[in-house]
């Protein structure tokens, strides 16, 4: 992506014959007021990627580093993705959510962002399928079943730990 002022000096050196080609003059005047493209991020993936993964060399008031990835991967919980490298998250994916993350931070501040936080674990618990499979799979145990209807259907991480069969498993 080529910022204004890229297009003017590509065009003015282009431009060495003389020709009649010129930019207009108010594209002069906003060509100068633009900042260097040396202190210039070009793109917007550029931007996205400022802060490598558990970076908190530019968070403002962090509670500190343990405690901001921690905050990091509740965030990204929300929305049940992981906050780790794997088959299907790449390092520089995580390093784009990580800078979102403390962009997001220092633009509501650390009170905010801990009420929307909390929110928004309050509205996946209350939406989230996995969350109410954990809800049915305790309720389960809690009623003295054997596992949780969770498990019969779908198969359940919890009740899998247990040793219990499913009924396909012993038919």
């Amino acid at each position: 992506m080529k910022t204004h002022a890229r297009i003017l000096s590509q065009a003015r050196r282009s431009n060495k014959g003389g020709s009649s080609i010129r930019p207009a003059a108010g594209a002069d005047r906003a060509a100068e007021e633009q900042v260097p493209d040396g202190d210039r991020l070009a793109t917007y993936e550029e931007v996205l990627e400022r802060w490598a993964l558990h970076d908190c060399s530019a968070v403002v008031n962090s509670p500190g580093d343990a405690e901001m990835r921690e905050f990091f991967r509740r965030w990204r919980a929300t929305r049940s993705k992981p906050a780790t490298v794997s088959a299907t998250v790449t390092l520089p994916s995580l390093d784009r959510a990580w800078t979102a993350f403390v962009e997001r931070w220092n633009t509501e501040g650390a009170r905010e962002f801990m009420r929307k936080l909390e929110q928004r674990e309050a509205d996946h618990a209350g939406l989230s399928l996995s969350s109410f499979a954990a809800q049915v799979c305790e309720l389960s145990w809690g009623a003295d079943r054997n596992c949780c209807f969770v498990h019969f259907t779908k198969g359940c991480a919890c009740c899998r730990g247990f040793s219990r069969l499913r009924p396909s498993d012993t038919e």
